[in-house]
């Protein structure tokens, strides 16, 4: 037999019994008959000698006067009817045993049915509206198919109230035993209480005072393997495990596969599915279930179902605490490791400090030695000619020279880099005159670039003037670039640039030797990095000089990049300020000179990482929010992305231009407005300016034409409005007050919606900042107080809150609001773009307003 109970979703659950039912005879229904006429009850006896409902007989308990009534409720609780006479040792005896059973006994369920044959001592509407009964008859009335007729009723009442209270008991029980499933302490816990809970729900049925369920089986199903949980009655966990329990584990395991199982459940048993997302749990199986009606299966459907919710999450909890007791110990494996790490790079740190030390400290004792070699070289030279030993002796000489010389630039190379690592290079300042410094390097390189058949050609601007910076690293960086150009280049052009604006000076060393692929330049500023090892080979050299020259230019406040074609030559700008400083380490406050004056979106798009790294620095000093794109197709995405408020657009990139970009820029409606600056070395700039350009820039010249460019063209000078900041949490208040502040945004700070409502008045905000929990009038009612009103309905809404916002709440939000920013997942660059572009749009439109308005008055 199955029953199958139909759930809302449409699916349905099926709880198994056995398909032989045994004919098992049902204990009888109670009849007690209470009058003192014996008569009476003969007559009673023989009207119902063969009287069944629902399959069950009738049992009579006979009294013949309410006293011995009572004794037989007291030993019978479970009687289902009773028929009483009213006058009997006294002439209320009847009604007196009503209000016994009703009162004292508290028996709500037993049929009471008033049989009487004096009407005049128990009027029929008096003792209805008195006494709790369910009938009232004339005994001469009840006859026999009177009798069989209210006897049918009043089992039938019976059964139903039965039905009804042992319902709301077991659902009583259900709702009591939920809590105790989804807080059990561990899986064997919460097995044997779910097998206690259905046996104890079994029960409450209906026959349940008569007889019960006491033997069962809970069954886990995990991955296709079923495992016996918990037993009880026979199934109690002994040595010996009963031959049942494997065909029952057999029987489950098909109904996990979905197969046909080749056995049969014994008569009269259930086998209840636990079951989740229709996949099989577990299952519960009970013993002599044959009683069960179909409303105590709809109960144990409800129990089941509760169950089977508890145990998923129970397996979950179970699973997500494994899961953190291994986050955990792995944790504090990650934390050992990093102690571990910290401890071995201190190690190591010390031991390179160490290194640098000692290097440092040994430049004498090795380039003594070296310095003597090459002077007793040049002795023995003259010597040699002097002697007239031939040209073969003092070549071999000349080699000694060379190699010690050699040997020497490698040492002091080495030596450089120690003492810049282990903090021991000493910056010395001073003024000197610029050109007469840099005839000097050129004479220098001079012979260098004769050997390899270079020209060589120096391009000075006019009053370059005096330069405050460390003369022995200037020399030094310029020979090692000059240097190179001459070592990488062969019967080319070498040429040196320099260029100055009273703040900067800006020496550019070109060629149009070999070149650098991408990966070169990538490492290009590594220590002991020259391209790969067929380079080395060939030209020689150790790799320490671009690293070096980089290092001493960002100790006198400097800067070093480099622009490179592969095949076509290279170009190294290093641009030094005019007064160099010592950096001091350690400011304790932000300059005032370099705190934010400007504010906007600044897109650049570069191929060169070191010239994205210069932009970045550069601008975030000026207070710009900068993105960076290393091609052009990242570039476009960020385009549309960010909405910026100028583009700094290389025109040398690989794959896609700059001058590609500038007209898929100008072509599209959403970007064409955006302002784009060309960059390039000797860019021409009437060339930019016909292609849609909005000015072109000297890359040589970054530094200073950089900040007058912007300055010109008033990138970022749009934000006058105010913002209102409002939440009553005085330390965020202050904090996201000080973010606009230093964005140059004006700010007024409030605590909550009465305080924005009474400053609307006066002042019209660009934009307000809202957190959603505040006294006096919180977010939410805030923002319906400005749906109302018609001028405060546009005026851009940015919620910050930290609370996890409904299902509800958030649609309701979106339809007024610009965004949402949740404090927990603040992040300041991404919130101040949003905020700009806010501010920027309503700028726009106000403005728009304005000029609308002067049009109508002009036309009035």
């Amino acid at each position: 037999m199955k029953f199958v109970k139909k759930q809302q979703d449409g699916n349905t659950a099926v709880l198994k019994t056995s398909e032989k039912k045994a004919k098992e005879a049902l204990p009888p229904w109670k009849i007690l008959v209470v009058d003192d006429e014996t008569d009476i009850h003969a007559m009673t006896q023989l009207g119902l000698k063969d009287f069944q409902f629902a399959d069950r007989p009738l049992r009579i308990l006979q009294a013949l006067s309410g006293t011995e009534a009572q004794a037989i409720l007291k030993a019978e609780p479970d009687i289902a009817v009773a028929l009483i006479d009213v006058v009997m040792e006294t002439d209320d005896a009847g009604l007196r045993l009503i209000d016994f059973i009703r009162n004292e006994l508290k028996y709500v369920l037993i049929r009471l049915i008033i049989r009487t044959g004096q009407p005049g001592m128990a009027p029929e509407r008096e003792v209805i509206e008195r006494y709790d009964i369910d009938d009232y008859k004339n005994k001469t009335e009840l006859r026999v198919d009177k009798l069989y007729t209210t006897m049918r009723m009043a089992l039938k009442s019976y059964r139903d109230l039965v039905t009804l209270d042992s319902n709301r008991r077991a659902l009583r029980k259900i709702l009591e035993a939920v809590p105790e499933f989804h807080h059990a302490q561990s899986l064997n816990q919460f097995f044997n209480g779910i097998l206690i809970q259905m046996i104890g729900l079994c029960n409450l049925g209906e026959h349940s005072l008569i007889y019960t369920i006491d033997s069962g089986l809970v069954i886990s199903a995990e991955d296709h393997h079923v495992v016996v949980q918990s037993g009880t009655g026979r199934f109690a966990p002994t040595h010996e495990e009963p031959e049942e329990v494997e065909r029952i584990r057999k029987i489950c395991l098909a109904q996990i596969l979905g197969e046909t199982a080749s056995q049969e459940l014994p008569p009269g048993a259930l086998l209840i599915p636990l079951e989740m997302d229709k996949k099989p749990m577990g299952f519960v199986y009970l013993e002599n279930a044959r009683h069960l009606n179909q409303a105590d299966l709809d109960l144990i459907q409800i129990m089941t179902q509760q169950c089977a919710s508890a145990l998923e999450n129970l397996r979950l909890y179970f699973d997500l605490k494994e899961a953190n007791q291994k986050t955990l110990k792995l944790l504090e494996m990650t934390e050992q490791a990093r102690q571990e790490a910290d401890s071995a790079r201190h190690e190591a740190e010390l031991a390179n400090q160490a290194k640098s030390r000692f290097l440092a400290n040994m430049s004498h004792e090795l380039r003594t030695p070296l310095n003597a070699i090459i002077g007793y070289s040049e002795i023995l030279q003259e010597t040699a000619e002097d002697l007239e030993q031939g040209d073969e002796f003092t070549l071999d000489l000349q080699k000694i020279q060379n190699a010690g010389k050699q040997l020497l630039g490698l040492i002091n190379e080495v030596l450089d880099l120690s003492k810049i690592e282990a903090g021991k290079m000493e910056v010395c300042l001073e003024t000197f005159e610029l050109k007469p410094m840099l005839n000097e390097v050129v004479a220098m390189v001079q012979p260098l670039a004769e050997n390899r058949a270079n020209t060589l050609t120096v391009a000075l601007e006019e009053n370059l003037g005096n330069l405050h910076t460390d003369l022995t690293k200037l020399r030094q960086m310029l020979l090692n670039l000059m240097g190179n150009a001459a070592k990488f280049t062969e019967h080319g052009q070498i040429r040196l640039e320099v260029k100055g604006d009273g703040e900067w000076v800006n020496f550019c060393v070109i060629d149009n030797g070999i070149g650098m692929t991408h990966e070169q330049q990538r490492k290009l500023f590594e220590p002991f990095t020259q391209g790969d090892s067929s380079m080395t080979r060939r030209y020689g050299g150790t790799g320490l000089g671009l690293a070096i020259t980089q290092k001493f230019a960002q100790m006198v406040g400097g800067t070093l990049w480099a622009e490179s074609q592969f095949g076509h030559g290279s170009t190294f700008v290093l641009s030094l300020p005019v007064f160099a400083k010592v950096p001091v380490a350690n400011h304790s406050e932000e300059d005032p000179e370099t705190s934010l004056q400007e504010e906007g979106i600044i897109l650049v798009i570069d191929d060169d990482e070191i010239i994205r790294e210069l932009f970045q620095e550069d601008l975030s000093k000026l207070g710009y929010a900068v993105a960076v794109a290393a091609d052009g197709t990242q570039g476009l995405e960020l385009v549309r992305k960010l909405q910026p408020d100028c583009i700094l657009l290389d025109v040398n990139m690989p794959e896609i231009d700059g001058w590609q970009i500038l007209s898929t820029l100008k072509t599209d409606s959403k970007s064409a407005s955006i302002p784009v600056i060309m960059m390039s070395m000797n860019i021409d700039k009437q060339a930019g300016y016909a292609k849609g350009a909005l000015d072109c820039l000297d890359k040589t010249m970054l530094h200073s034409q950089l900040p007058v460019i912007l300055k010109k063209h008033h990138i970022g000078e749009h934000a006058d409005g105010v913002v209102m900041v409002v939440d009553d949490d005085k330390m965020q208040r202050e904090f996201t007050s000080k973010v606009l502040k230093n964005k140059g945004l004006q700010v007024l700070s409030l605590e909550h919606g009465q305080q924005v409502l009474a400053q609307l008045e006066h002042v019209q905000p660009v934009l307000i900042l809202l957190d959603l929990n505040m006294p006096v009038m919180n977010g939410f009612e805030l923002i319906e107080h400005l749906q109302k009103h018609d001028t405060w309905r546009s005026i851009p809404v940015v919620v910050l809150t930290s609370r996890n916002l409904t299902a509800e709440e958030g649609v309701s939000l979106n339809r007024h609001v610009a965004t949402i920013f949740h404090k927990a997942e603040f992040q300041q660059q991404d919130f101040l773009w949003q905020i700009h572009q806010l501010v920027r749009k309503a700028t726009v439109h106000k403005e728009n307003e304005v000029k609308t308005d002067l049009e109508l008055d002009q036309q009035g």
